[in-house]
């Protein structure tokens, strides 16, 4: 019987949107970043016009496009973006202690100095003195 090998080149290929038929883009977007900076975008653009004032939908799109290339940069096909936000939002909820500074202090009071007697100590030219 024939063993079945796996084949994870599909699984890791990139499939990009190029755009409209005849109008291809000057960049690459993958179909999540579509997916997700649609979403990121309309977000920020929605909170801008309700909560602030409309005049800052255009920073809020600024905003929004930064978000989304900032977190594209992070995903792989190992890493989707889910497991990217949820490592955000847990690295953003801890607290960090800063650890309390530590001084070590060295001291030459206990060393003792070998004898001596007990090393022995050469010439220029090789003999025992």
């Amino acid at each position: 019987m024939a063993r079945l090998r796996t084949d994870d080149n599909i699984y890791q290929q990139k499939m990009y949107y190029r755009g409209p038929k005849g109008m291809t883009m000057p960049f690459d977007v993958t179909y999540p970043q579509l997916f997700f900076g649609a979403v990121v975008i309309g977000g920020c653009d929605t909170f801008a016009a309700v909560i602030v004032t409309p005049w800052a939908i255009p920073l809020a799109t600024v905003v929004g496009v930064w978000i989304t290339w900032a977190v594209s940069q992070k995903v792989t096909p190992d890493r989707p973006i889910r497991k990217v936000l949820r490592t955000a939002i847990t690295d953003g909820r801890r607290n960090p202690e800063t650890p309390a500074v530590t001084t070590v202090t060295l001291s030459a009071r206990h060393l003792t100095r070998p004898d001596s007697t007990t090393i022995p100590a050469l010439t220029r030219n090789g003999e025992d003195r």
